[in-house]
């Protein structure tokens, strides 16, 4: 395509643009100073130019911005503020009992690119890891988290916070709706919980699912103490790597369908 000169438009449609997730302490002003991975990444494998434009987002709870990368290549400069309307319209916190090796990392991407937006580690009663994962693995689940925001394009990225005990969490979260999976039979299947929630909520409510290991909880007592609901993902049971989403897949369904008509 080409405009009344014949020669090709500056301006690139929204959807071919580039998203990076910048940081905060890189804005000077209307300009973002690149960090080294970020000048690799645009100049050196994808070999933008000055005066090229991509979509920039600035820290994690940040807007999209179109940028448009200055002369000397170390930066770019803020354009114009962008929509971006890809995020849950209520808050969703994930905490799952600590899985067994590298599952962490498929969880995180996948929620993640669910719209959830705090993940909480647990140490459970049966869970296999019993350690806090050291410096370096949580920068990983991070860089993951930011990896698939991008990808999926959203506004914000999640929050990895760091492991804790069961009962820590248990009594202090905060959450308006809380809910628990679990493998008996005669409880609710979340399908029906939220949405008969969700249709009596106003829109400042924020939401917490928890997954316990592969045996389940055994916890479930002290959970409903704490007004955490049973719900039942299906009759099939599932692992801690594919319960996660199927549970904020059901939810999504809930929250962005359109056909709740909600209490507000």
């Amino acid at each position: 395509m080409v405009n009344g000169n014949n020669t090709q438009p500056k301006f690139r449609p929204t959807h071919n643009l580039q998203r990076v997730v910048l940081s905060a302490q890189q804005q000077q002003s209307s300009t973002i100073i690149f960090s080294p991975d970020q000048y690799h990444y645009l100049i050196k494998v994808l070999r933008l130019k000055g005066g090229d434009r991509f979509m920039g987002i600035v820290d994690r709870e940040g807007v999209w911005w179109h940028m448009e990368i200055t002369p000397d290549l170390q930066g770019a400069m803020l354009l114009e503020e962008l929509e971006n309307g890809r995020e849950l319209p209520s808050f969703t916190q994930l905490a799952i009992a600590m899985p067994k090796g590298n599952s962490m990392d498929s969880i995180i991407s996948q929620v993640t690119e669910l719209g959830v937006r705090v993940i909480q580690p647990l140490f459970a009663e049966r869970s296999v890891v019993k350690t806090a994962p050291s410096p370096q693995k949580l920068q990983r689940w991070q860089k993951l988290a930011m990896e698939a925001s991008e990808l999926s394009r959203r506004s914000s990225i999640p929050h990895i916070k760091e492991p804790i005990p069961f009962r820590e969490f248990v009594t202090h979260d905060t959450s308006t709706y809380k809910y628990m999976a679990v493998t008996t039979d005669n409880v609710p299947h979340l399908l029906d919980r939220f949405t008969q929630d969700y249709a009596n909520s106003g829109s400042d409510i924020s939401i917490t699912v928890a997954i316990g290991c592969e045996g389940g909880w055994t916890e479930v007592e002290m959970m409903t103490a704490y007004q955490f609901q049973p719900i039942s993902l299906g009759k099939r049971i599932l692992s801690a790597v594919t319960a996660p989403v199927v549970a904020l897949s059901i939810m999504n369904a809930v929250m962005e369908s359109g056909r709740i008509n909600r209490g507000e």
